[in-house]
């Protein structure tokens, strides 16, 4: 399924209405199946649907990491109402209850959770120290992943996450209109040995499922530690932390 989509736009110009085109990210209504009574729905782009759906399952923490599915038997159809199902063709064993009944409407991993100190203790630590990343390495890895972003190229409007080895190949990217959804993709596709978070915006919610998958994190630009809990950003780097 394509990312982009091809629409009429009327453009007034010096007083003159002209009829053109445009084209804008693919936003699709994506229900994920994976228990008799539990379903997800998402806002994704529509491609690379079974990594989303074997990542979401992680990263919300109804799978454990070292669960081994096979994304072929990741069914994807779409019902009479254009919405895309996503199911597994086998029963799944959930290392967590689904019963529930809070709707879930993106892919971050803090969903499911009642309490940040619920969510925070959930999550394993992880040793850091054996890896050593350079700056200079750091940085080309943002120009080669601006290379790879097509999609927003052609339309402006999506997320991308990237894929950078330590020696300091640039492997692989993946697309999204959600930030999270571009992250689960990424990381159910090809386990990294580490990722980089920049910044301490919702962005940051992109340590949930690497750490669910015992992944090393490295944060850039954290900023500074008010104690503020009232602050979203203190929040978001409380998780991290």
């Amino acid at each position: 399924m394509n990312n982009v989509r091809k629409t009429p736009v009327s453009i007034l110009s010096n007083d003159e209405q002209i009829i053109s085109s445009d084209y804008l990210a693919n936003e699709s209504l994506v229900k994920l199946n994976f228990a008799p009574s539990k379903s997800v729905n998402l806002l994704a782009s529509p491609d690379c649907l079974d990594d989303l759906f074997i990542g979401h399952l992680i990263t919300e923490g109804y799978l454990n990491s070292n669960s081994c599915l096979n994304p072929k038997q990741v069914r994807t159809e779409r019902d009479k109402n254009g919405t895309i199902c996503v199911s597994y063709t086998e029963s799944l064993e959930l290392s967590r209850d689904t019963s529930s009944e809070k709707p879930v409407s993106t892919s971050c991993g803090a969903c499911n959770n009642d309490s940040l100190e619920l969510l925070i203790s959930s999550l394993p630590l992880v040793d850091i120290r054996k890896n050593n990343l350079s700056l200079d390495l750091l940085n080309q890895g943002f120009a080669s992943m601006k290379l790879s972003q097509n999609g927003f190229k052609t339309t402006g409007g999506m997320h991308c996450t990237g894929l950078l080895k330590i020696s300091g190949e640039f492997l692989i990217a993946r697309e999204d209109i959600g930030r999270h959804n571009a992250v689960d993709k990424l990381i159910e596709d090809i386990q990294p040995e580490a990722v980089l978070l920049l910044g301490d915006t919702n962005s940051c919610l992109s340590v949930i499922p690497a750490k669910r998958r015992k992944i090393p994190t490295f944060h850039m630009e954290a900023g500074n530690r008010c104690f503020d809990m009232r602050v979203p950003e203190e929040i978001n780097r409380r998780i991290v932390d």
